[in-house]
């Protein structure tokens, strides 16, 4: 895995399962010197996850909403079709295709929680409160926001973000049912709605990202899932599962 991100996000990064580095540090480009999908592709979706790392949430959707449409032309014609570029380690169009689906829906997700906390909730102080002292504003943040926010709140304000970040999750993984990245954040989107059968939901695929991960090579996602489904729900039947895999 090439990008750095944080431990809430070792599968979920779409980009790293194709082999793809984030933009390094560099003087300020002006904004139409974007990377075009059809030249540069791994330039392309490292900006999109970078406008994800960074917060810049609509512009991120945009270049999603851009490259998407070139990429299903591609794969109505050929699914298996390759995609020039070095830097790809996984390069055909149906792969990039679930690339940028997780990477859609990885903006979604994040567009409701951010949603939610410019609505004005009570429960988002301790994130203004970050805001206001310049602090940065973590995923395990957003996570902690997430638990503490009624299921009727999160309706009223980011529904919609909702519903089209799992539709997104859902389409990589018809995409490329390899992936285990889409996995891991369906997994985190169902953990953020709070009902017993989204929590059953999430306890599944974070076994079926694991189990994806393990089949390319990553012994070490079996420990780490393992460790997110205890805290989820000690008793989850998917703990033996996983266990059982390690043998």
């Amino acid at each position: 895995m090439l990008l750095t991100v944080s431990a809430s996000l070792w599968a979920g990064n779409a980009a790293q399962h194709h082999g793809i580095n984030a933009p390094t540090a560099q003087k300020k480009a002006p904004a139409e010197m974007k990377p075009d999908f059809n030249s540069e592709p791994v330039k392309f979706m490292g900006r999109i996850y970078k406008c994800y790392h960074d917060w810049k949430i609509d512009e991120g959707i945009a270049l999603f909403t851009e490259g998407i449409a070139v990429i299903n032309k591609i794969h109505a014609a050929n699914p298996h079709a390759e995609i020039k570029d070095k830097g790809l380690k996984l390069n055909k169009a149906y792969q990039i295709k679930s690339t940028l689906h997780t990477l859609g829906g990885m903006l979604y997700h994040r567009k409701t929680l951010t949603a939610v906390r410019k609505s004005g909730l009570k429960e988002d102080g301790f994130i203004l409160d970050k805001i206001k002292a310049g602090k940065e504003i973590t995923d395990q943040d957003l996570e902690e926001l997430a638990g503490k926010i009624d299921k009727n709140d999160l309706a009223s304000t980011g529904s919609s973000y909702l519903l089209k970040g799992k539709q997104e999750f859902l389409a990589a993984v018809k995409a490329d049912p390899d992936n285990p990245a889409p996995h891991f954040h369906l997994a985190e989107l169902y953990k953020t709605m709070g009902d017993s059968q989204s929590k059953q939901e999430a306890e599944n695929h974070y076994y079926q990202s694991a189990r994806l991960a393990l089949k390319e090579g990553d012994p070490k996602a079996i420990d780490r899932t393992l460790d997110l489904l205890k805290a989820l729900n000690p008793a989850s039947p998917f703990i033996k599962k996983l266990e059982a895999l390690k043998l």
